[in-house]
């Protein structure tokens, strides 16, 4: 009876073994090259670190359709954050990052970034030379410069016209609006930096070589306008305007592009000037994948991918070929020509003031 049952049983393994033995022999079968990849191939991956809604995820994916590198992107909110986690771990786990115009220099000055290879960039020679060779990367040995927005004023056409904003009186003076705003408020910007450097370009045309004395004709400016401040934001801004809380904002080219189909809207570079953030792609000095991160670099920088970033985010590109492809007048709501004299009133926030003493006026108004 024993011997009946051990056979029984050993019969019943065996029929279960051969079953299960054939079933792995399928799966293998039907997943050997996934399988083949997982142990023996290792996956081609370019990992970015950007702002985010400046690059287009189509870009990304067009990317892995042409090269089979995968691309997986981490986004921060400001420069100031990604450079405070660089400083510590010099970038490590990342082969792309795309800093503003002032931070490279905070960047390469702390030797953050690895040197480029311009001879694997085949888009270099495409890019506008009026956005190459800034202070803040001369002779562009870290960084390409890969989007561009100028910074402006939006305002409802039904209560404004061009003429009435053409100055950034129309922003850091109260009376200058009054009787068309009938007591509404604006919004600006709610970025130290910014409100600052746009304050001093509206007092002095310039924001460079500045002495205490000019600093603090600025702050009173700050102080002077928050008297007819809705709101300070950026993010915000358009809703402001679509809401007809406020009809006038502070605010980048790039924000207003997608309301224009929503109403009566324009969009200005007063003849001050103004400022432009110039959005650069550089490699950390810590990247492992440094040849992996210059062929991204080089498909960012291409005349499909700028078009296409531009489509959804609005941020102008560098690449010439792109930039002779898209509709201008989605941003400022007619044509604009970007001539030498266009740039020469564009100004690019710099280094040179201490930043705790932008922050010290930034508190000042605030608070006040």
């Amino acid at each position: 009876m024993n011997n009946e049952k051990v056979t029984f049983f050993e019969s019943l393994f065996s029929k279960i073994f051969i079953i299960v033995f054939y079933l792995v022999l399928i799966f293998l079968f039907l997943h050997a090259q996934n399988i083949y990849k997982f142990f023996f191939i290792k996956e081609r991956v370019v990992n970015v670190y950007a702002f985010r809604n400046i690059i287009s995820e189509d870009v990304f994916s067009e990317f892995k359709k042409k090269t089979g590198i995968n691309v997986h992107v981490t986004y921060y909110d400001t420069n100031e954050e990604m450079f405070a986690k660089f400083r510590i771990d010099k970038g490590k786990g990342y082969d792309v990052v795309l800093p503003s115009d002032y931070m490279v220099e905070l960047m390469t000055n702390a030797e953050l970034l690895h040197k480029l290879d311009k001879s694997k960039i085949s888009n270099y020679s495409k890019i506008y030379k009026r956005l190459l060779n800034r202070f803040f990367d001369p002779g562009n040995k870290y960084t390409l410069p890969v989007y561009w927005i100028p910074y402006g004023i939006g305002f409802n056409k039904e209560v404004l016209d061009y003429d009435d904003v053409k100055s950034w009186k129309a922003v850091f003076e109260e009376g200058a609006l009054r009787e068309k705003l009938d007591g509404r408020k604006i919004s600006m910007l709610n970025d130290a930096l910014e409100a600052f450097f746009l304050g001093s370009i509206y007092l002095f045309q310039s924001s460079r070589n500045l002495n205490d004395e000019q600093m603090e004709k600025v702050k009173d400016l700050l102080k002077n306008q928050k008297k007819f401040i809705e709101c300070y934001t950026e993010a915000g801004a358009k809703y402001l305007l679509l809401s007809d809380i406020v009809p006038l904002v502070v605010i980048p080219a790039s924000r207003i592009k997608d309301i224009y189909s929503e109403g009566s809207y324009g969009f200005i570079v007063p003849e001050e000037g103004s400022l432009m953030e110039i959005c650069s792609a550089g490699i950390p000095i810590a990247s492992q994948n440094v040849d992996l991160a210059h062929q991204l670099i080089d498909f960012i920088l291409s005349k499909k991918s700028g078009i296409s970033s531009f489509d959804d985010y609005g941020y102008i590109p560098s690449n010439k070929e792109s930039f002779h492809n898209i509709d201008i007048k989605t941003l400022f709501g007619r044509s604009v020509l970007f001539d030498d004299k266009f740039f020469d009133k564009l100004h690019v926030i710099h280094n040179e003031i201490p930043s705790h003493k932008i922050e010290e006026v930034w508190f000042s108004v605030k608070t006040s």
